[in-house]
């Protein structure tokens, strides 16, 4: 990394800072610069001082500093104001006219690692201690490499500036002062290393994933059930999830490296995609053509071509980042249909390339499942840099918890409960559920479901992110497009990657977390304890976004047995998923071949339980809750045929009298379920003789006759409570 370079990232990265001092001390802004500035030791990595004198003048370097404001806009002014207003949540990024969230905001405190900050509506506190901590934070660094080293004042940033609004004088504000300055860093070193009058001095770089789902999940349905390969194939469904999330690092860094840019010109790596900023340059160009060659020839030999990257490059201003965007995603889409262009020889497929020496399958997961066995006894993942490894494109990748490969590597990766300080804050999902120092096997978790011994795999998803990082970030008026996505990516990879496991660990501990980060999770558990999670998860993404309604999540729970293979019942919850996505307004719960808004959900399932201990209790008989369900299933029959034929109906005292009018003048058959239902009430649930019935019974007729109201309100909710007690109350002789 260049000298220039690395010191004028450095100053680009603290520039906001004397914002702390603005608001402990009230004083101006060039006092306050001047006092972070002196407080700071300098560094053997990068000078303090040639990084001041870089600045001076009218040179290049302070001339490119001083351009970003003509890109960013107001968004990079520091402020001038000892006026403090708190950060507001994430939520307000969408649709800010919500009323009420002026209530929400973050506190001041530093960020622990592996916590997910929530906002709140305590008054904020502790700028004082925060600026004192980071100065002490960024003095104790003791990295040589410049590259590294601004890694680590990175990562302290985020630390003790992650809370702190980077424009404290706007009440609305939601980008914190460390976001702002890893954009300003990453526009500001692209501005240095391009011409003045370069109209598109921006490469945006795109990476993706195609194949993702069937590397992952394509372990042979036969190595799951094999009595000594159980354990080694959970193992190794583990270590490919992990392989996949550090491809996507090991490209971002090495291309960081290879084109001599920090961190912060990695504006986001989550969910299997990459975006880099970089400067539009022919050698940048270069470095990222051979770097996607590489990735197509380590697909061939370790994949056999079945996990593909592409990458893709885009010229852009920030003004037309939006657009970017767009034009990146449609070019990656365009090379998912011709992937690995250069095993193409000639104008035909080179055969060579696929031939190679016949392999027991089991041989091929050995690695997967070693890495998968290492992965909750480490803290930290190191990338070396070797592109001669099988491990990952570009490095050879090493799991440790204490100081062993942290020198050599290129980049480490800390998890939480991570030690050592050197290292880059990194949230992965590692949580497995464990018996002693072993791993549960599926048939093992089906073991401790309630009632039938099956598994719930769940996908989750969350809904519009797309629009949302396209569309709605561009409308953003405080603060860049480029900033909000930097904000908006963090804190939805934070959530995923970082809530989703604590809360699995702490309240559904036999759960599995195959893959959760970016958008999307992938989880497998006792079926009972998936449901509870969906519930769970969508109440703690509500807080997160403060209760914003235009924000949702959609979740799909197919159920299955242990023997089921992973591969299938992984495409068995996207099916569903892709149905709650299809219901009116998303936000929804696709599960037991239902779709459920998550109000009803929580309701079946309260339903469900109150269900489950009438059966327990023998106040209720199975053969009962089964044509109850029936019931249920044909009025919702007959309200749909009824919505559909008198659309124009749209009050209850209408809609009773068309009822009335279809039972006397057509009967459909659907609307058998009344007097159907009215018969089994008086037979079997004791109506009639009320008076004869305990609280239990009459408790559980009243619940059964409520069906038999007219005005017929969508009933998901009580199909969603049948299936769910008959499930938890089948006994291990029914299987």
């Amino acid at each position: 990394m260049e000298d220039a370079t690395a010191q004028l990232a450095y100053v680009a990265l603290l520039s906001g800072t004397p914002v702390l001092d603005n608001l402990v001390r009230g004083a101006d802004p060039k006092a306050a610069a001047q006092d972070f500035w002196e407080d700071l030791d300098d560094s053997k990595a990068v000078s303090k001082s040639s990084a001041m004198r870089l600045l001076s003048g009218d040179s290049p370097a302070a001339r490119a500093l001083g351009r970003v404001r003509e890109f960013l806009g107001s968004s990079a002014d520091p402020g001038s104001t000892c006026v403090f207003h708190p950060l507001r949540p994430l939520g307000l990024l969408v649709q800010q006219e919500n009323k009420g969230f002026d209530q929400w905001a973050y506190g001041v405190k530093a960020l622990s690692d592996g916590e997910t900050p929530f906002p709140g509506r305590s008054q904020p506190t502790g700028l004082a201690d925060m600026r004192k901590s980071l100065i002490t934070a960024l003095n104790a660094i003791s990295v040589i490499d410049p590259w590294k080293y601004l890694a680590q004042v990175q990562n302290e940033l985020e630390t003790y500036t992650w809370c702190v609004p980077a424009d404290p004088g706007n009440p609305n504000c939601t980008e914190s002062l460390y976001d702002r300055a890893r954009t300003l860093c990453a526009v500001a070193g692209c501005l240095y290393q391009t011409r003045e009058d370069q109209d598109q001095p921006f490469l945006l770089v795109v990476g993706d994933f195609a194949g993702i789902q069937k590397y992952i999940y394509g372990i042979p349905h036969r190595l799951q059930h094999e009595t000594e390969n159980a354990k080694g194939s959970a193992r190794a469904l583990r270590g490919r999830s992990l392989r996949v999330r550090l491809i996507t690092e090991d490209v971002a860094s090495h291309l960081l490296v290879e084109t001599g840019f920090p961190l912060a010109n990695r504006i986001l790596t989550a969910g299997g995609r990459l975006y880099l900023l970089l400067p539009n340059t022919e050698s940048v160009a270069n470095t990222v053509k051979r770097a996607e060659q590489r990735l197509g020839d380590w697909s061939l030999k370790k994949t056999n071509g079945e996990l593909r990257f592409a990458l893709s490059i885009t010229p852009t201003s920030v003004a037309s980042f939006h657009e970017a965007q767009r034009r990146a995603n449609e070019d990656l889409d365009e090379r998912t249909t011709a992937p690995l262009k250069q095993v193409l020889v000639g104008g035909g497929w080179e055969v060579s390339r696929f031939e190679g020496q016949q392999r027991d399958i089991r041989d091929e997961f050995k690695p997967d499942a070693l890495l998968g066995s290492e992965i909750p006894r480490c803290t930290a993942a190191c990338l070396i840099p070797d592109v001669t490894s099988d491990h990952l494109p570009f490095s050879k990748l090493e799991l440790t918890n204490d100081q062993t490969h942290r020198e050599e590597a290129r980049i480490v990766l800390r998890w939480p409960g991570d030690k050592d300080p050197v290292g880059v804050r990194a949230r992965v999902a590692r949580y497995v559920p464990r018996n002693g120092s072993e791993l549960l096997t599926f048939d093992e978790m089906a073991e401790k479901a309630l009632g039938r011994q099956m598994l719930g795999f769940l996908k989750a998803d969350i809904d519009d992110l797309g629009f949302i990082f396209g569309s709605a970030l561009a409308n953003i008026k405080t603060a860049s497009p480029l900033s909000s996505l930097v904000t908006l990516s963090r804190a939805l990879e934070s959530f995923a990657a970082g809530f989703v496991d604590e809360l699995v660990a702490e309240r559904f501990p036999q759960i599995y977390v195959v893959y959760a980060g970016g958008d999307d999770m992938f989880l497998v558990g006792p079926w009972d304890q998936t449901l509870q999670f969906a519930i769970a998860v969508q109440q703690k993404f509500v807080e997160f976004m403060a209760g914003n309604k235009h924000w949702g999540i959609s979740v799909g729970i197919s159920m299955a047995v242990s023997g089921t293979g992973i591969l299938q019942a992984e495409a068995d919850a996207e099916k569903l998923l892709k149905r709650a996505k299809r219901s009116p307004g998303k936000n929804s719960l696709a599960v037991f071949d239902l779709v459920l808004g998550w109000k009803e959900a929580r309701a079946g399932i309260e339903q469900g339980k109150r269900l489950l201990g009438w059966l327990q209790n023998d106040v209720l008989s199975v053969g009962q809750v089964r044509r109850h369900m029936e019931y249920t299933q044909m009025a919702m029959q007959y309200l749909d045929l009824l919505t559909k034929r008198q659309s124009a109906a749209q009050n209850p005292e209408a809609m009773r009298k068309l009822v009335r009018q279809f039972a006397y003048d057509r009967e459909p058959y659907p609307l058998r379920f009344v007097y159907l239902l009215e018969n089994d009430l008086r037979r079997n649930w004791g109506r009639g003789r009320k008076h004869k019935l305990n609280a239990e019974q009459s408790a559980a007729l009243d619940w059964a006759a409520q069906l038999l109201k007219l005005d017929l309100a969508p009933a998901n909710d009580r199909i969603l409570a049948c299936e769910y007690a008959l499930t938890a109350n089948r006994k291990k002789r029914e299987e």
